[in-house]
């Protein structure tokens, strides 16, 4: 089999439709996921938010709400890509602590 037509076969899968627009798969996943976790009501939060569940919890929603905003098809604004850079950027700081 040639490499296109591998490459044709893997981006037939859903893996390979993932990877095809990573950046949109891995905002839907993720923003879902951190809403989820936010609305199941997180007991648990990092050592850095000294006692501050409510500010740990609205900054995980706020990630959540940043990432789906950035792959709404329904949503004009042109101006989500830095909030949703931002949120990544969030997780990525509090990899650690995503956890409950």
């Amino acid at each position: 089999m040639d490499t296109y037509n591998k490459r044709e076969e893997f981006f037939a899968t859903e893996l390979g439709r993932d990877c095809i627009d990573l950046n949109s798969t891995l905002a839907r996943w993720l923003g879902r996921r951190l809403l989820a976790w936010h609305n199941a009501g997180q007991v648990r939060y990092p050592i850095a938010y000294l006692g501050e569940l409510e500010a740990w919890r609205e900054d995980t929603k706020k990630a959540g709400e940043a990432l789906l905003a950035y792959v709404d098809p329904l949503n004009e604004n042109e101006d989500v890509e830095p909030g949703a850079v931002e949120a990544m950027k969030w997780v990525a700081e509090n990899f650690p602590q995503l956890w409950d």
